[in-house]
């Protein structure tokens, strides 16, 4: 049997997780997904100083661009879709777990590349 502690009163207990990750099984332009920046945020407070990894990489981009502050650089994967999903996963490192209150996507230049 599963609670809702707030149906109570009780306020749950924070979770905070380690690995936080964009799991993209459709986007605009069938193949491709593209993002120019993905923040983690507490608060409206970007939360920095993990590890960024993705399933694949577009030439020229990287999963880092898509944490590094800038909307100059960008990650893209490297085709595959709907058959093969594309994901970006942040690792904040053991002992950092973070409980994130907002996710804020930023689209690449490439408006066709937007997750669906």
């Amino acid at each position: 049997m599963l609670l809702n502690p707030h149906r109570f009163g009780v306020a749950a207990p924070p979770v905070g997780f380690r690995f936080w990750r964009l799991y993209v099984t459709e986007a605009e332009s069938g193949q491709y997904v593209g993002l120019s920046e993905l923040d983690f945020n507490i608060g409206g407070v970007r939360q920095l100083g993990g590890t960024a990894s993705n399933s694949s990489a577009y030439s020229g981009t990287s999963a880092a661009n898509a944490f590094d502050g800038s909307t100059a650089t960008d990650w893209a994967n490297n085709g595959g879709l709907p058959g093969t999903p594309a994901w970006l996963r942040y690792d904040f490192g053991s002992g950092n777990e973070k409980e994130i209150d907002e996710v804020k996507i930023r689209a690449r230049s490439y408006t066709t590349q937007g997750p669906k």
